[in-house]
C-alpha cells in the first residue's frame, strides 16, 4: 500500500477499501426487502458504512441465507471496528463444505489480522490461496501479509513496560485524526489534523444562478489540551486558517513563533504554507517564501529539530522507492538540497513521518515493508558513532504496533510519554490519536550530544556514550512460614506473575478461599524515588495483575480493593553513600498484602517482609502502615479509567490511586488525615485548584467505606464519623 492511496483512502474515508481486493458475484434479490439490501450496498460502496449498517443487520437477520448481503454485512462491520461480530458472521459462512467461499475467506483472513489472531489469520489467508480464487496482485498482497503475521506473532507474547491508550472521545471523531504534535510553547498540549468537518458549499451556473449545494468533508486543524487530569475537547485553530480547503498540519518552526501545513483542493494537490499566529485571529497563512520544497510536493511528516535542520518524508525522485526520508541543512546560502538518509533507513517501500529524539542520534518514523506485522509500523534506528553510519532500524513492537497502520510517532518533551495516530480496530474511527507511557524515562529526548547532530559526529571522532545504565537485582528471598504468614511479591520490571510468585499466590488463595468472608488489599510499591503519574499508575496496573490471576483462582472479585503507592514508601535505602543500592531497589519492588476483619481469624496473621539490616532500612513503609490503622481521610480529586495527565500528583503529600471491587475506574486521592477537619481543609485547597469535583473519603483500616456502611455501630466507636456524615447532608 503507496503512502499516497493511503491519504486519499482517508480522505474518502476509506471508501470500499475492501473492495478493492475482493471480487463478489451477484446472487438473485429476493422481491421483498428489495430496496433495503439496494440502499445497504449503495452506502457500503460510497463508504457511507455507519447509514449501511442497521440496513445490513434487518435485512440479513430476516434472509440468513442471502450469502452475498452476509458477506456485504461483515464487511461494513470490519470497517466500523466491530471485528467479533464479523467475525462470527464468517466463520460458519466459510466451513468446508465445497462452497466457493475464496473472497470470504480472505475477508475472515483480514478481520483475524486486524484482530491480533495472526496464527488463524494465515491459516485462512493459506485457504484463501488454495481456492485459486484470486489475480496474480491479490496472491502477492496475501504472501506478504503472511509474512506480516509471522511478524506479529513475534511480538504478541512479549511483555511491555509501556502502556497505549486512545486519547478518547473528548479528543478523536468517528473520521480521521491523525499527525499529533506536541505545542513547543505549551505544557500538555497536542495539535492535530482531522477530517471531521463537514462543508456545505454552494455550486452556482456561468451566469452566477444556485444550481444546488453539495456537502463534503475536509481536514482542518485542530487543539487539545489536558485540563483537570484529562484531554479535553478538541478546539480548532482560527476559522481563517481553516478552510473549505484541507489544511493538514505539519509542524512548528522552533521557538512556536510559526506554523508550518499543507493547503490544497485535494490532500494530492497541497502547497506549503505558513502561518505566523497573527493576534487578530484572521492570518489565513502565506506561501513560504524560502520554502526548500518542491512546488505542490506531497509532504508526509515534517519535524524542524532546530533552526538549522530539517526532517521530513517525500516520494521526490532520485530515493531508494516510494516515500523517502530526507533532511535539509540550512548553510551560509540557505537551505541545502535535500539529502536522503541512506539506505539503512529507507528502502524499497515507504518510510514516512520521521521524528528526531533530542539526543540528536535516534530516529523514530513508520514504514510498511514486510517486517511490520499490518500496514505502516513504527520504527527506531540508531546512528552508530563508532560505525559512523544508521544500524539497521527495530520494530517498536506492541502496543505501540498494530494490525493496522501507526504513524506520526513523537517523543514529549519530558521523555515519559509519545504521542501518536493509529487506524487500528480497536478505536472509536478511522484514524485515532494515541498516547503512549513508559515506565522509565527515554533518555534519548532528556540528553543532548556533543556533537548535538549525528552528521557532526566524524568531524569530532566522538564514541557512542551510554544514556540508559543497566539494572541488575539481587535474588529472591523465600519467607518462612510460621502461623499465618501473609506473603509478599518481588518482581523485576513488570514481571509480577513469576513462578515464584505464583507459589506464594497459591498459598494466599488457599487462606482466601477457606475463609471467603474476609477482604484483601493489594498495595503495589515500586522503587521509583519521583513522585509521578506513570509511577502510581504502573503500580495499580501490577495490583490488578495479581488481583485478575486471584479471581481466575476462585476468590472472590468483591472481596479484593486495590491501592498503588509507587516509591512513596521504601523499605529500604535505595541509594548508599551516593550510589545505587541494587538490593534496596529490589526489595522496594514489591507487592504487600492487607487482610481485613482479622478479629474474625481462628489464627494470628503475621506480615511478612524482605530482612534488611538497621543500616539499610528505612521507616517510611511502617509509618505508613501504621497511619492506616482505624479510622482516616483521604481527598479524591479524579475520577477516571485512564492514567490521570495532571500536574497535581506530586505536589500534595501521600498521592495513591485505587480500585474498588466492581469498578472499572480509577480514583485518585492524596493525603491521609486522622481526623475530619483537617481533611476538609485539604479539600478546599484542591478545590481551590480547579478540581470541583473533589471530596472526602473515609477510609476504615486503610479500605474506603461508603455511606450506606456507617451505621451507629461504626459511629460510637469512631464518633469523628459524625463531622463527615454532617458534611454530606
Amino acid at each position: 500500500m503507496s503512502i499516497r492511496t493511503y491519504r486519499s483512502a482517508i480522505i474518502l474515508q476509506r471508501a470500499a477499501s475492501l473492495l478493492i481486493l475482493i471480487s463478489i458475484t451477484g446472487s438473485t434479490l429476493w422481491s421483498q426487502d428489495r430496496t433495503d439490501r439496494r440502499q445497504a450496498m449503495l452506502h457500503f460502496q460510497n463508504g457511507r458504512y455507519q447509514e449501511a449498517l442497521p440496513l445490513f443487520q434487518d435485512y440479513c437477520e430476516s434472509r440468513p441465507r442471502d450469502v452475498e448481503a452476509n458477506h456485504y454485512y461483515a464487511m461494513t462491520l470490519y470497517e466500523v471496528n466491530r471485528l467479533p461480530q464479523a467475525i462470527s458472521i464468517l466463520e460458519p459462512l466459510t466451513e468446508p463444505d465445497g462452497r466457493d467461499a475464496g473472497p470470504m475467506l480472505l475477508t475472515l483472513a483480514r478481520c483475524y489480522h486486524q484482530h491480533g489472531a495472526f496464527l488463524p489469520a494465515i491459516r485462512m489467508y493459506k485457504r484463501f490461496l488454495a481456492s485459486g480464487d484470486y489475480t496474480q496482485a491479490e496472491r502477492r498482497r496475501v504472501i506478504n501479509d503472511i509474512k506480516r503475521c509471522s511478524v506479529g506473532i513475534r511480538y504478541d507474547f512479549k511483555d511491555s513496560d509501556i502502556l497505549v491508550e486512545n486519547m478518547g472521545k473528548q479528543v478523536n471523531s468517528s473520521f480521521d485524526d491523525f499527525g499529533p504534535i506536541e505545542s513547543p510553547n505549551i505544557e500538555n498540549k497536542i495539535y492535530f489534523s482531522t477530517l471531521r468537518n463537514l462543508r456545505i458549499a454552494d455550486q452556482f451556473s456561468d451566469d452566477g444562478e444556485l444550481m444546488g449545494s453539495m456537502q463534503s468533508h475536509d481536514v482542518d486543524m485542530y487543539a487539545t489540551e489536558i485540563q483537570n487530569g484529562a484531554w479535553a475537547s478538541v478546539a480548532p485553530l482560527n476559522e481563517a486558517l481553516n478552510t473549505p480547503h484541507h489544511e493538514i498540519l505539519l509542524g512548528f518552526a522552533v521557538g512556536g513563533d510559526a506554523a508550518i501545513f499543507n493547503r490544497g483542493p485535494s490532500v494530492d494537490e497541497t502547497i506549503v504554507y505558513v502561518d505566523s499566529f497573527s493576534s487578530s485571529g484572521s492570518d489565513e497563512g502565506s506561501f513560504w517564501d524560502d520554502n526548500p520544497f518542491d512546488q505542490r510536493e506531497l509532504l508526509q511528516g515534517l519535524q524542524f529539530w532546530s533552526d538549522s535542520l530539517i526532517l521530513f518524508s517525500s516520494d521526490r525522485e532520485g530515493g531508494f522507492g516510494g516515500f523517502d526520508v530526507y533532511m535539509l541543512i540550512l548553510t551560509e546560502n540557505g537551505w541545502s538540497e535535500a539529502i536522503n538518509m541512506g539506505k539503512e533507513i529507507n528502502g524499497p517501500y515507504d518510510e514516512v513521518t520521521p521524528f528526531m529524539a533530542v539526543d540528536g542520534r535516534t530516529l523514530y518514523y513508520s514504514r510498511n515493508d514486510l517486517s511490520s506485522m499490518g500496514g505502516f509500523d513504527v520504527f527506531s534506528s540508531i546512528f552508530s558513532e563508532e560505525e559512523l553510519e544508521w544500524l539497521p532500524p527495530t520494530n517498536l513492537g506492541q502496543p505501540i504496533n498494530s494490525p493496522g497502520d501507526d504513524l506520526h510517532f513523537i517523543l514529549s518533551k519530558d521523555g515519559q510519554s509519545a504521542y501518536f495516530s493509529s487506524d487500528r480496530k480497536t478505536g472509536h474511527g478511522c484514524q485515532d490519536l494515541y498516547s503512549a507511557y513508559f515506565k522509565e524515562k527515554q533518555w534519548v529526548q532528556l540528553n543532548r550530544s556533543i556533537p548535538p547532530l549525528f552528521y557532526q559526529v566524524s568531524d569530532f571522532q566522538l564514541f557512542a556514550q551510554n544514556l540508559s545504565p543497566e539494572e541488575d537485582s539481587a535474588p529472591e528471598k523465600s519467607p518462612t512460614l510460621s502461623r499465618f504468614e501473609v506473603p509478599h511479591l518481588l518482581f523485576r520490571d513488570d514481571q509480577v506473575l513469576t513462578p515464584q510468585n505464583r507459589q506464594k499466590l497459591e498459598k494466599l488463595i488457599g487462606f482466601l478461599t477457606t475463609y471467603p468472608h474476609v477482604s484483601i488489599e493489594i498495595v503495589a510499591h515500586s522503587d521509583q524515588e519521583e513522585v509521578s503519574n506513570f509511577d502510581l499508575y504502573f503500580s495499580i496496573r501490577r495490583a490488578e495483575q495479581i488481583a485478575n490471576y486471584l479471581i481466575q483462582r476462585g476468590v472472590d472479585g468483591g472481596k479484593i480493593y486495590m491501592k498503588g503507592v509507587g516509591g512513596n514508601y521504601p523499605l529500604a535505602r535505595n541509594h548508599v553513600n551516593g550510589k545505587p543500592y541494587e538490593t534496596g531497589q529490589y526489595f522496594n519492588r514489591r507487592i504487600d498484602f492487607r487482610i481485613q476483619q482479622l478479629d474474625q481469624l481462628p489464627m494470628e496473621v503475621h506480615y511478612t517482609f524482605p530482612e534488611l539490616t538497621e543500616a539499610m532500612s528505612m521507616e517510611n513503609l511502617s509509618a505508613f502502615y501504621s497511619a492506616l490503622a482505624g479510622l482516616t481521610y483521604r481527598v479524591e480529586f479524579a475520577q477516571m479509567d485512564q492514567l490521570y495527565k495532571g500536574n497535581l500528583i506530586g505536589r500534595f503529600s501521600d498521592p495513591a490511586v485505587e480500585k474498588v471491587p466492581d469498578s472499572t475506574d480509577y480514583f485518585y486521592t492524596s493525603g491521609i488525615f486522622s481526623s475530619f477537619e483537617p481533611a476538609l481543609a485539604h479539600l478546599a485547597v484542591i478545590k481551590g485548584l480547579g478540581f470541583d469535583q473533589s471530596k472526602v473519603v473515609p477510609y476504615l483500616n486503610g479500605i474506603r467505606v461508603g455511606k450506606d456502611a456507617l451505621d451507629e455501630s461504626v459511629l460510637e466507636e469512631y464518633p469523628d464519623l459524625r463531622n463527615y456524615i454532617l458534611y454530606l447532608n
